[in-house]
């Protein structure tokens, strides 16, 4: 097995950890904070999920294409919300606008310097 091969292997199994144990530490926290005040706690935790599995799927293929990372994580978020149509939970299209949101957050936070660039007028 080459190097490149075996760092595919280990980036994959980084994202899988850190999603394993960033879904079950929301799941939790958002359940209980749902229950005590906050009425929307699943939207908030579909954008702050949907954000970080961007960013962290960005950190870990440095080479492939930003876009085709973004495109990749909105479709998860959609097959995610199709997924819960067969399970005891309910889809819902706010669920998957909130997550599209946590994308687009990313991506902001991503291209800041070329946003930043541009607004102000200098060539690249």
């Amino acid at each position: 097995m080459g190097r490149s091969t075996a760092m595919w292997i280990v980036r994959i199994c980084l994202i899988s950890i850190a999603i394993a144990l960033f879904s079950t530490t929301l799941t939790s926290a958002w359940l209980d904070l749902k229950s005590l005040m906050y009425r929307h706690a699943d939207k908030v935790g579909h954008l702050i999920g949907m954000f970080f599995v961007t960013s962290i799927s960005l950190l870990a293929f440095p080479k492939a294409r930003a876009v085709s990372v973004f495109v990749g994580a909105i479709v998860l978020a959609g097959i995610i919300e199709l997924a819960q149509l067969f399970g005891p939970r309910s889809a819902d299209i706010i669920d998957l606008y909130t997550s599209i949101a946590g994308v687009l957050m990313a991506a902001i936070v991503f291209y800041a310097p070329e946003i930043r660039k541009w607004m102000l007028g200098k060539p690249r």
